[in-house]
């Protein structure tokens, strides 16, 4: 199955450990002038697995996979105290690891 996109709620990180050493994530952000360690929540946020077109269906159809927190750690402990996700959708499938 390929993959639909990315989605990124929050972008940026704190190093926590010598396998932090060379994110990529720092060396993509130092190459446009902006600093990794800088957390905040993107333009999509939470809402962009509920978000739908115009026409009704939603921007990721039910069984397709995305990438989650490319460009941050997911189990970051400030993000998920401060961002909540108020929808939900009973399609949606979430698998952790490889099949």
């Amino acid at each position: 199955m390929a993959m639909h996109s990315n989605w990124n709620p929050w972008h940026g990180c704190k190093k926590v450990s010598e396998g932090c050493e060379n994110c990529y994530v720092y060396y993509l952000d130092a190459m446009s002038g902006k600093n990794a360690a800088d957390v905040y929540k993107t333009k999509t946020g939470f809402k962009y697995p509920v978000s739908k077109y115009r026409g009704g269906g939603y921007k990721i159809r039910s069984g397709e996979m995305i990438s989650v927190c490319m460009t941050s750690d997911f189990f970051l402990d400030t993000r998920i105290r401060n961002f909540r996700c108020h929808s939900v959708r009973f399609n949606c499938v979430h698998a952790f690891g490889a099949a």
